[in-house]
């Protein structure tokens, strides 16, 4: 909370007229997550770590799942109720990123938090007042249309290769494999037999 709260202060300061956006990666997470103690605590300790406790099941959306995951999706979501109701409020943040103006994405975040606010479920509750504490970051999103995915690629990128490298001495090492791995380096190797040039020959006549 202190690293947020340097960072939102440090944006004020440098750039006074520039507007947080949450990304739509961020706000999926948090409701995940929330489902997601919905269901362990509702399936109890023990059911809820095995296979068919569907907690990968219940992170597909509902618009890329094939018949057959929808079909468990639903016999799942019968048998836990209250796991079923957070499955739909997840569902309902794919719904709000589809709008395509920021009055209708507010008005989809506005019916989604009053549900959740009214749901008897605690950590869709939390969730809720976290949607609430943030919506302008969130609807800021429906104005540029613009995210944080390039940076978040990139930042993978550059962790994956310092984990392959099991960390760097060196902070130019660091910064060398950087280059590597996200610089879109183009490197011309010449090669080690070069071809000599073709010989023709003339018959003798």
């Amino acid at each position: 909370m202190l690293g947020r709260a340097l960072y939102i202060l440090q944006r004020i300061l440098s750039f006074p007229h520039a507007a947080i956006v949450y990304d739509r990666f961020h706000i999926k997470k948090l409701m995940l997550d929330a489902m997601d103690e919905v269901r362990r605590a509702e399936q109890g300790t023990r059911s809820c770590r095995s296979r068919e406790a569907g907690r990968k099941l219940l992170m597909i959306p509902a618009r890329k799942a094939t018949a057959s995951q929808r079909e468990r999706t639903e016999a799942l979501c019968q048998q836990y109720p209250k796991t079923g109701r957070a499955y739909c409020m997840v569902q309902m943040i794919d719904d709000i990123y589809c709008s395509r103006d920021v009055m209708s994405a507010a008005e989809l975040l506005r019916r989604l938090m009053s549900w959740m606010a009214h749901s008897r479920l605690d950590p869709m509750k939390r969730a809720a007042h976290s949607l609430k504490k943030h919506a302008d970051g969130i609807l800021a999103y429906f104005r540029s249309l613009s995210t944080n995915a390039f940076a978040e690629g990139m930042n993978s990128l550059i962790q994956t290769a310092k984990r392959k490298a099991r960390g760097f001495r060196t902070f130019e090492g660091f910064r060398t494999s950087i280059f590597l791995v996200a610089g879109r380096l183009q490197f011309q190797c010449p090669a080690p037999y070069p071809l000599e040039p073709q010989q023709t020959f003339r018959g003798s006549g």
